[in-house]
């Protein structure tokens, strides 16, 4: 039952790209927009995306449609020894507004 629970849970989430996206990473290095700065090359690229032909948009919107964007990997989290200035934070701040909020009395470190 625990399995099939968590496969009833489970999502899958497809993070589409549009066309746009897909045509600035194939035109990427046209020869067109080396050396240009940013800006520059942004408008340039709008220029070449708006020259494109109807099939043309057509075959990238339908590239575009096959492609899903890359899932980002998760890194696991850093585990480092807590300082002395973490520790005492915890012993004298946190913890003494933890136990304020749950009715007891803060106690008194020395």
């Amino acid at each position: 039952m625990q399995k099939s629970h968590q496969a009833m849970l489970r999502r899958t989430i497809i993070i589409r790209i549009g066309a746009y996206s897909r045509f600035m990473r194939e035109t990427k290095n046209h020869p067109k927009l080396k050396g240009l700065s940013i800006p520059a090359r942004g408008k340039a690229l709008a220029k070449l995306y708006h020259e494109l032909s109807p099939a043309e948009a057509e075959a990238l919107k339908a590239r575009a449609n096959a492609t899903s964007a890359p899932r980002r990997v998760q890194k696991p989290p850093v585990t480092r020894m807590p300082t002395d200035y973490n520790l005492f934070v915890r012993r004298h701040i946190t913890a003494p507004l933890r136990e304020k909020a749950h009715g007891r009395a803060p106690r008194s470190h020395p």
